[in-house]
C-alpha cells in the first residue's frame, strides 16, 4: 500500500492504484534500515526493479512516526497492507497497481523448549491460517 497525505496528487489514482514508476517524482518516508526487518531492502529492490531511484526525505524506526511524517507532508511511504488498520488524521492509503510485492512471516520454535499455552494457541492459529 502507499500512505499519502490528504490532498496529495496521487489520490486521483485511488480506484486503479498507483504505479511504482510514479513514485520517482515524490519524496519517500522509509523505515530505518537497521530496525530489524528486511522491509527497507525489499522496498528498495521493488523500486529498483521498475527503474526508480527513491528520494528518501526521512527515515524513522516506528510505524506511527512514519505515518506522522506522511501526514505532515514530508513524503509518501510504501507500507504493508496491515498499516491500513492504523488510522491517523491526514493519512490515506492507496493500493499499488500491478503490485508483485509480498511480505513473508516466519514462525520459529525452539525444538527443545515447550511453549506456554498462549504461545501454543498462537502457533496453532497461525498454522491453521496458512494459505
Amino acid at each position: 500500500m502507499l500512505a499519502v497525505y490528504n490532498g496529495h496528487p496521487l489520490l486521483k489514482y485511488t480506484n486503479e492504484g498507483v504505479d511504482l514508476e510514479m513514485l520517482s517524482d515524490f519524496p519517500l518516508v522509509f523505515f530505518e534500515r537497521d530496525v530489524g526487518t528486511a522491509l527497507y531492502d525489499e522496498i528498495i529492490s521493488l523500486l529498483a526493479n521498475v527503474g526508480v531511484v527513491p528520494t528518501i526525505s526521512q527515515e524513522a524506526g516506528e510505524a506511527m512516526t512514519i505515518l506522522g511524517l506522511v501526514a505532515a507532508g514530508l513524503g509518501v511511504s510504501i507500507v504493508t497492507e496491515s498499516f491500513i488498520r492504523m488510522k491517523l488524521d491526514g493519512v490515506q492509503y492507496l493500493p499499488l497497481a500491478n503490485n508483485p510485492a509480498y511480505s513473508e512471516v516466519w514462525l520459529v520454535k525452539h525444538k527443545n523448549r515447550n511453549n506456554n499455552p498462549a504461545a501454543k494457541r498462537l502457533t496453532n492459529l497461525l498454522i491453521s491460517n496458512i494459505v
